[in-house]
């Protein structure tokens, strides 16, 4: 009676850590790596406008035959810093503007058509992507630090544009 008590738990621990080691070893269809981008930026008290260039802070790795993406983008500011950011996403040959990505101005002026991989899911085919992210940004008032955060979401569906 004892060995079958040992050969049930000894098989229950052996299901368990399969069950939960199993997230791990699937694999994701598209996957950014760092899972977030961050960027800070300092913002000098003189200056209104700005540009900025990051290359290759980050992959994005698609594992399957295609996929559609968004990319979101987060901002916060510390001190008085009143600013507009207008970011673009640069993965080999695709480029994603993201105009009025974030701001606490009072407004932020874009044109209103549909981004593919900011407003609308964009298409994008299995391989490997080198991320480069350019930040133009227009100062309203104060300086301090802006803090950008850049995520990859996978869409369940196409952009349906009827």
């Amino acid at each position: 009676m004892y060995k079958y008590g040992v050969v049930i738990a000894v098989t229950f621990f052996v299901v368990l850590g399969l069950c939960l080691s199993l997230p791990a070893m699937v694999v994701k269809g598209v996957m950014l790596k760092p899972k977030e981008i961050v960027l800070e930026i300092n913002v000098p008290p003189d200056i209104k406008q700005g540009y900025d260039k990051y290359t290759n802070v980050g992959e994005l790795i698609v594992n399957k035959d295609y996929a559609w993406i968004l990319v979101k983008a987060e901002g916060e500011v510390s001190g008085d810093l009143k600013i507009a950011v207008n970011p673009v996403i640069y993965m080999e040959d695709t480029r994603i503007p993201m105009p009025c990505a974030f701001f606490n101005t009072k407004t932020c002026v874009r044109a209103m058509v549909l981004i593919p991989g900011y407003d609308v899911p964009l298409k994008i085919a299995k391989g490997k992507y080198p991320v480069s992210v350019e930040v133009n940004w227009i100062k309203e008032a104060g300086s301090e630090t802006l803090k950008l955060k850049f995520k990859v979401v996978e869409s369940e569906k196409s952009p349906s544009l009827t």
